[in-house]
């Protein structure tokens, strides 16, 4: 191989069994293991699992992030509208169901997290009911369960997965798990529907074949499972069962498929019909006229046996004198064929790969006599048979020796004796330098019959999953029946791990970075941008690992994206930061709720907050004497109920929720409270523009616009003219506009409230 091999040993799952690698290299020593799969790789999933994020954070860049998109659901007499959802990359993880599930099966869980966008409720006749923007740090994610079974090599030799395939789609908009399925459904149908099929796939990896011109990886084929009888798949590991090229994809795995991570945290196992046929049978140098072979199972063995083909051996002539007569003995071209009762076959035995061929043929030879007139004719057989063996070495510095461990030759001439020759044509053939002869003729075209076998590069399979050649480092090998190479994940990324590994930090601030284990004296400390804005990364001190955040303030994005880099000897490991402007958001940010007479739990409000320092921030209600009461005053969740209907006597309650981080900066979250009023405004149904709309207000089904004053309130920006055309501002600094509506009914004014979502596409 020519990659380096240690013998690295630093796993942080359970102890393996005393036994484990004894039982497991008998059961490979009982016959090929694979299945018909020209490979199996199996991974420890947590040792996996970290280093697929280490991999995405070492290779994070700003191309990363997926376009807008913008998609409506309707059910439960509401339309949900999401607006320029951005995400970043996917990210892949292997892992059990949540804990209250019963079954606890395995799955893969694909992750796209959105980084940017709002989502607002629309009940009937377009009044926009609710608004949520989002940001970074709300953490919100697009999920998903792939369905791996499907998995195939592109012509660019990248392993492709069908996102539409995927199941469970879901994404976290609020706490009420039925919205979090409904919008999961509608952004499968978006893959599903509007997404070009080119678009619609996700390259889990991208297979490197430069170093390895015979293993083509063709499909792919992953399953998690968890470890012998245990609750949780902590200890679990990850399977990748892989087809090559021009086979047939095997079979599935039995249940009772042996564990092949005891051990060690990486398994590799070539099977071994694809070691004889991709690999060894690539590397004869027989001089064979249209040689074929094929592969077939005897007696628990593969054999790469050639079927066909044949080698000319030259007419040889000889002159002979027995001392009572002289002659000449003439060969005629003998060809050696392959296929019954030849053989010619390379396999597997007592841990080595033994090439053997055994060739004989009859032809009719005759002597000339010089002293009488007399041409006996025999019948002359040649055959050869040699073999050669390559050794793997145990130690893992290569997986097939560079050269012959043993060759040996021996040839043998048969003389059958024909009516009309009798004993002359015997004697004189061995009187004769002909065996010598024929011997230099066979032992010539044998030579060379196989050159050395090549070192196989293991990141062929390797890069199946992971990217860096380096993620693996394999210690040893053997050839039992398939060829198997043990080692370990991620010695170089994960001998130590940065905490934390992601970081959410407000602009100037600090971030402490640590490693874990601690010990490592010899830490160097550096950072990059990982969004594409070298301007806007910060510095970090090389030795402490104190990181200081940029002013990102003139920014054009919500957040910087930064890498953090530990570099120790040749141990490098990673971590990715989010510079964010704010330190604390709340939603939804504006709720509009139509109470009844009767409270009811429909009536209450549910908000999320979240802050950039990870404590618990603060809720205080702005005191109207009006105002309706919160559950908690500090956490990350609280709920707001409303004054009840009969405590209340004008239409409408506007209740500020203000928000406190532990910096003491504040966001607030307006809710207003209808009690019902008859007064109905809105914005007018197909009139908005890129940068207007029509606000409309009716008492019942009367239309009293024309003697309503609309007035901007609440942060809102934007002007409106006498007639009640909205026009957004040119800079739009908040997600909405709160209108206030003050119409004259019959002597006596009447107030209501128009939530305008901003930009006005939004509610195109």
């Amino acid at each position: 191989m020519t990659k380096v091999f240690k013998a690295v040993r630093s796993l942080t799952k359970a102890v393996a069994l005393p036994n484990a690698s004894e039982q497991l290299m008998a059961w490979l020593k009982e016959k090929p293991q694979t299945y018909g799969w020209g490979a199996i790789l199996a991974y420890d999933r947590q040792k996996a699992n970290k280093m697929l994020k280490q991999e995405h954070i070492s290779r994070f860049n700003s191309e990363s992030i997926l376009l807008p998109v913008s998609l409506e659901v309707i059910g439960g007499g509401e339309t949900k509208k999401l607006y320029g959802y951005e995400f970043d990359s996917p990210i892949i993880s292997f892992e059990n169901y949540s804990n209250g599930d019963i079954s606890n099966e395995p799955r893969c869980v694909l992750r796209m997290p959105i980084i940017a966008g709002s989502y607002m409720t629309v009940a009937a006749k377009g009044i926009v009911t609710s608004i949520s923007v989002l940001d970074p740090l709300d953490g919100q994610v697009l999920s998903m369960i792939m369905d791996l079974k499907t998995g195939t090599v592109n012509d660019k030799q990248q392993v492709m997965f069908n996102i539409q395939d995927g199941t469970d789609f879901s994404v976290d908009v609020n706490d009420n798990y039925l919205d979090q399925v409904d919008v999961g459904k509608v952004f499968k149908a978006y893959f599903e529907d509007q997404v070009p099929d080119d678009k619609k796939v996700w390259a889990l990896s991208q297979i490197d074949t430069s170093k390895n011109e015979y293993l083509k990886p063709l499909n792919i084929q992953l399953e998690v499972r968890k470890y012998e009888d245990a609750a949780e798949i902590a200890d679990g590991e990850l399977i990748i069962c892989v087809g090559m090229e021009g086979d047939v994809a095997g079979s599935t795995l039995p249940i009772d498929f042996e564990y092949l991570t005891a051990s060690n945290s990486a398994t590799l196992i070539l099977g071994q019909s694809t070691l004889l046929e991709k690999v060894v049978g690539n590397n004869f140098e027989v001089p064979l006229s249209e040689l074929g072979g094929e592969i077939e199972l005897a007696e628990k063995q593969y054999k790469l046996r050639f079927t066909k083909g044949f080698i000319p051996l030259a007419a040889v002539t000889a002159e002979v004198d027995t001392g009572t007569a002289q002659g000449t003995v003439h060969l005629p071209d003998l060809q050696l064929t392959y296929g019954p009762p030849n053989d010619m076959h390379v396999g597997v035995e007592s841990g080595k790969v033994m090439a053997r061929w055994r060739a004989e043929n009859y032809v009719y030879i005759r002597v000339q006599y010089t002293s009488f007139d007399c041409t006996p004719r025999a019948l002359y057989g040649v055959g050869a048979e040699r073999s050669s063996t390559y050794s793997v070495n145990p130690d893992g510095s290569g997986v097939v020796s560079a050269g012959y461990i043993e060759d040996s030759d021996f040839f043998y001439i048969t003389v059958l004796d024909d009516p009309i020759a009798g004993s002359y044509v015997h004697h004189f053939l061995e009187v004769s330098d002909y065996k010598a002869n024929a011997y230099s003729i066979i032992s010539r075209e044998f030579s060379g019959v196989a050159k050395p076998v090549p070192e196989i590069n293991s990141f062929v399979l390797e890069s199946i999953l992971f990217k860096n050649e380096d993620t693996v480092s394999l210690s040893s090998c053997a050839l039992p029946n398939d060829l198997v190479m043990f080692g370990d994940i991620g010695p170089t990324a994960s001998a130590f791990e940065v905490s934390p590994m992601e970081a959410v930090v407000l602009h100037g601030k600090t971030q402490q970075f640590t490693l874990a284990p601690q010990g490592a004296s010899a830490v160097t400390w550096s950072v990059e941008s990982a969004s594409g804005d070298p301007e806007f990364v910060g510095s970090i001190h090389p030795t402490s690992g104190l990181y200081t955040a940029p002013d990102i303030r003139g920014y054009k994005g919500t957040q910087a994206r930064v890498r953090v880099i530990a570099t120790y000897g040749n141990y490098r490991t990673y971590a990715l930061v989010s510079v964010l402007k704010k330190t604390i958001t709340v939603n939804p940010l504006v709720t509009v709720k139509v109470i009844g007479e009767v409270p009811s739990d429909k009536d209450k409000v549910t908000l999320s907050t979240n802050s950039s320092d990870g404590n618990a921030p603060t809720w205080k209600l702005k005191k109207t004497g009006l105002e309706g009461t919160l559950e908690s005053t500090t956490g990350f969740s609280n709920v707001y109920t409303p004054r009840p209907y009969n405590q209340v006597d004008v239409a409408y309650v506007v209740d500020e929720i203000i928000v406190t981080d532990s910096a003491g900066i504040e966001q607030t979250a307006v809710i207003v409270v209808d009690h019902g009023t008859s007064v109905n405004s809105a914005m007018t149904e197909g009139s908005s523009t890129a940068t207007t709309v029509q606000l409309q207000c009716k008492v019942g089904k009367e239309d009293v616009t024309a003697f309503t004053a609309f007035n901007v309130l609440l942060g809102g920006s934007g002007t409106i003219n006498e007639t009640g055309l909205y026009t957004q501002a040119q800079e739009i600094v908040s997600p909405f506009a709160l209108v206030n509506c003050v119409t004259s009914d019959f002597g006596r004014e009447v107030i209501s409230y128009i939530l305008v979502p901003l930009p006005l596409s939004v509610s195109g």
